[in-house]
């Protein structure tokens, strides 16, 4: 009939030009052609996106627009257990650390003794990969031990930070010259993780219940080579928290006791009347935790000294030896963390983690002798 209402394959569509509305109506040819095109733009993207990858994890390509699409996609450079490195993130931070390592090249008067001046490029990606991780884990660590920075505890770091300039543009420029980065983004780089490291090592170091723990492991171990039911030599090999110093029974460097008075003190103290071959029958202070030292050896030294009483007299080289009794510190933390941690990296660079399997069965294995 003619009179019958047909209903449109589309229904209109409006639009306004020079403040006149038009409307149009799509039939089967453009419903094709919007599909086609879309099918189009998702082919481009779909080529773009693999073509980033291809540039990002083949050849760590570090142009602006291989960037920029890492960045949209997130695309990783590494893992550490649930938490990424973005590959854009790696790349700033090679960028700056880069300039930095030139600028320090091109300060030829002090580039011979500037370890950064001599890093290669692997050298560089390994720093880059270990600073991303480690501030990860002094994240993880502010969590656990409950943690927090303010905004005033970051801004008084960054003034200590400035006062070594002039001014705050020298700072910036300063900053920019070795780094490209500006004074806000060097504070949230540098300053905000070392601000939340000072503030963690107090926390954990501050804990009086652990140290009192270690002292009391200490003072059990010493009983037992003062009761003769434990020697010094076995005493190094099972407990010493120095892993390094059970191979060499605890030995430290021999030394004259006028030197050891000026440095080491309470350990010169301690030592004045103790025999060669004798234990120094109570725990010594150190800035670390705990000492039990053994006298190895004494002997006179040519040169003379005053004594208590003002008397010339022969100075001595003394040889010790000590079994560590270390405080929990934000370093063991760290390093337990490390070796509980889990690491892919992406890349095609150096994996500055593949050793860490041997060096944490060492480390864990030495922490776990009792």
């Amino acid at each position: 009939m003619s009179d019958d209402i047909k209903v449109p394959e589309t229904a209109p569509v409006e639009t306004a030009v020079g403040g006149k509305k038009f409307s149009f109506k799509l039939g089967k040819n453009g419903k094709m052609f919007l599909f086609g095109f879309g099918g189009l733009l998702l082919v481009v993207l779909l080529i773009l996106v693999g073509v980033d990858i291809y540039r990002v994890y083949r050849i760590a390509a570090t142009d602006k627009f291989t960037v920029t699409v890492a960045r949209i996609l997130h695309l990783p450079a590494a893992k550490v257990d649930d938490q990424i490195i973005t590959f854009a993130d790696y790349v700033d931070d090679m960028s700056a650390i880069k300039l930095a390592r030139d600028t320090a090249k091109a300060d030829t008067a002090n580039a011979a003794g500037n370890t950064l001046a001599s890093m290669s490029d692997a050298d560089l990606s390994d720093q880059v990969l270990w600073r991303s991780t480690s501030e990860m884990l002094l994240n993880k660590a502010a969590m656990a031990f409950g943690v927090t920075i303010t905004k005033d505890d970051v801004e008084n770091e960054k003034k200590t930070f400035l006062s070594g300039y002039q001014t705050t543009a020298e700072a910036e420029a300063e900053v920019l010259k070795n780094y490209g980065w500006s004074l806000d983004k060097f504070t949230e780089k540098f300053i905000r993780p070392m601000v939340l490291k000072t503030k963690l090592d107090e926390k954990i170091v501050g804990d009086t219940s652990k140290q009192t723990a270690v002292d009391a492991r200490a003072q059990g171990i010493l009983d037992q080579i003062n009761q003769g039911t434990l020697t010094f030599d076995d005493a190094v090999k099972k407990y010493s928290d120095d892993v390094s110093g059970r191979t060499t029974g605890g030995a430290m460097q021999t030394i004259s006791l006028s030197q050891l008075q000026s440095i080491q003190p309470q350990i010169a103290t301690v030592i004045t009347n103790v025999k060669a071959g004798a234990v120094v029958s109570t725990l010594v202070k150190r800035d670390y935790g705990v000492d039990i030292i053994k006298m190895v050896d004494r002997q006179p030294a040519t040169s003379t000294v005053k004594d208590a009483a003002g008397k010339t007299v022969k100075d001595e080289n003394v040889t010790l030896a000590h079994t560590v009794f270390l405080y929990p510190s934000l370093g063991d933390f760290l390093d337990d963390a490390v070796c509980q941690a889990k690491f892919h990296v992406y890349l095609k660079v150096n994996d500055p983690f593949k050793y860490l399997a041997d060096k944490c069965k060492q480390y864990l294995a030495g922490k776990n002798i009792q």
